[in-house]
């Protein structure tokens, strides 16, 4: 194995470290080299959804002065602080020359790191049977739907995140907002998250929407929704289409040419 390394030229593995507890009042984080941490939410979503087996260890480097510098883990280091329960955390432990070392350790560790998508958060949630990903997998299931990332498959829905938003603030508007527009493609193009956003927004508003399919389709179907989204979006000048920015978006294009009888949204937040 050692001729193959050498032949291609490949780095040296180096050091492998030492696997050790130690307690979090020993660690520092050097932002010289350290983004600062800014991202509360996710700091804690881990701290109130703690899990040994999801923490993993932490990169730590030992320098002259007996020091310990995190160098990967600054963010799990922060939710364990939070807690306040837990003492010692696990590390793989090495020996630093400088903060020069550590920036590279730093670099190595994320640069080929991808950040995990929304679709593999919502597979290894369904295969974990956490909730409601595993409720919303089985109804989509039963209606020929998956969550998945393959970008031309009629049946595939690529925006988990709005799926399990909707869902959990009114799962029966999601499901119907879901079928509406699955009708109004005719099962000829793939779902819209813009579109599954304000159809929800619209149906949570006491709008019947699938009265409403027969014009929209003949007023352009999916293009024509997705086009009056972003119309109505550039026109009020949003920063970005939020529910309330897709809901009306699509009511303009229901109202569009209607003499009378237009819809309207009382209670537009």
């Amino acid at each position: 194995m050692q001729e193959k390394v050498d032949r291609f030229g490949w780095a040296k593995p180096g050091d492998k470290g030492q696997h050790v507890m130690i307690p979090i009042s020993d660690l520092f984080i050097d932002h010289e080299y350290q983004r600062n941490v800014t991202n509360d939410r996710n700091i804690l979503d881990i701290a109130s959804n703690f899990n040994w087996s999801g923490f993993g260890n932490l990169i730590v480097m030992r320098r002259t002065d007996g020091k310990l510098y995190v160098v990967d883990g600054q963010q799990r280091l922060a939710a364990v602080k939070k807690r306040g329960d837990i003492e010692k955390v696990p590390c793989l432990l090495f020996s630093s020359a400088g903060v020069k070392q550590e920036a590279k350790a730093f670099l190595i560790g994320n640069y080929h790191r991808k950040p995990v998508t929304a679709i593999v958060k919502f597979r290894a949630s369904l295969l974990a049977g956490e909730e409601p990903e595993s409720t919303i997998g089985t109804w989509l299931g039963e209606n020929d739907f998956r969550i998945a990332a393959d970008a031309n498959m009629r049946n595939v829905i690529d925006f988990p995140t709005k799926i399990i938003y909707t869902w959990k603030h009114d799962s029966d508007a999601c499901k119907e907002a879901i079928l509406v527009q699955r009708d109004i493609n005719a099962g000829m193009d793939k779902l819209n998250g813009y579109i599954h956003s304000g159809l929800w927004w619209l149906i949570r508003k006491g709008v019947n929407v699938r009265k409403e399919i027969p014009r929209m389709i003949n007023a352009g179907g999916r293009a024509r929704i997705i086009q009056q989204i972003r119309k109505y979006q550039i026109e009020t000048g949003q920063p970005e289409a939020s529910l309330q920015t897709c809901g009306m978006g699509i009511l303009a294009l229901i109202n569009y040419r209607r003499k009378s009888h237009k819809i309207k949204i009382v209670d537009v937040d």
